[in-house]
């Protein structure tokens, strides 16, 4: 797991979300920097954008067909469950893991409300605090550092 200071030290690659790491915790950099000089909805902002590149990158990657303009994480997100196996009605799945990947789709969706009324994107509905833009940034990162290793893992699975 990425630490603050690794993330810190990681944080200088310029990849705009390539799937790896250290583009990850650039974003989650960016982010926390903008809550730090009290820009929540900016930090908001950036833990969504980066889901969806994310999503769509991993998307990308698995070869999978969907709408390069869709920016609705909860459908990429389905689509990209579909494709690593990460559905949580899923026949190989492990029963304990089955609660823990249908909170991670809750977690997409409560993202996905909280960007739509207090990101800075569209007309705000409401302010957001410190803490709600905290838990949306580390959401995001568990998240996206959740997807990047079952890919790898797929990935390796099949050629392996």
């Amino acid at each position: 797991m990425l630490s603050v200071h690794s993330l810190q030290r990681q944080s200088s690659r310029n990849d705009s979300c390539a799937l790896s790491e250290a583009s990850l915790a650039e974003h989650i950099v960016k982010a926390k920097q903008k809550i730090e000089a009290g820009d929540y909805a900016g930090a908001i902002t950036n833990a969504y954008t980066l889901v969806e590149e994310f999503l769509k990158q991993t998307l990308r990657k698995t070869g999978a067909d969907f709408s390069a303009s869709e920016g609705d994480i909860r459908k990429l997100y389905k689509l990209v469950a579909e494709r690593l196996g990460l559905n949580p009605g899923g026949e190989t799945l492990e029963t304990n893991l089955r609660p823990i990947l249908d909170g991670l789709q809750k977690l997409v969706a409560g993202l996905f409300e909280v960007a739509n009324k207090a990101d800075d994107r569209h007309a705000r509905k409401y302010n957001p605090a410190r803490r709600h833009a905290q838990l949306a940034v580390n959401a995001a990162f568990s998240l996206c550092e959740f997807v990047l290793g079952s890919l790898e893992f797929s990935e390796t699975k099949k050629r392996g």
